[in-house]
């Protein structure tokens, strides 16, 4: 993808999954997927990664829901964004 793709309009780059500390998503779709997973989880939920036998995190799952619903997920190489928290990991 390059630069003058994006200025023509490319909606960005496929790829696997993304943070979903900032997404952009329409509410059609989140209530879509509430009907296909319904609660307790319908949105987040921790998978297991098979080949690892290790818990993945929410981010991970959601974009799993994502393509198996059958869309895409598009990254934004040119947006720049910040996500500020703490987080303390016990070993």
């Amino acid at each position: 993808l390059a630069a003058e793709d994006l200025a023509n309009g490319s909606p960005g780059i496929a790829c696997d999954g993304v943070g979903a500390g900032f997404l952009l998503l329409h509410r059609d779709f989140l209530q879509e997927m509430w009907d296909r997973y319904p609660p307790p989880h319908p949105w987040f939920h921790m998978p297991i990664e098979t080949d690892q036998q290790i818990t993945v995190g929410e981010d991970f799952g959601f974009c799993q829901r994502v393509k198996e619903m059958g869309y895409p997920i598009m990254l934004c190489p040119t947006v720049k964004l910040r996500h500020v928290k703490t987080l303390a990991l016990e070993l």
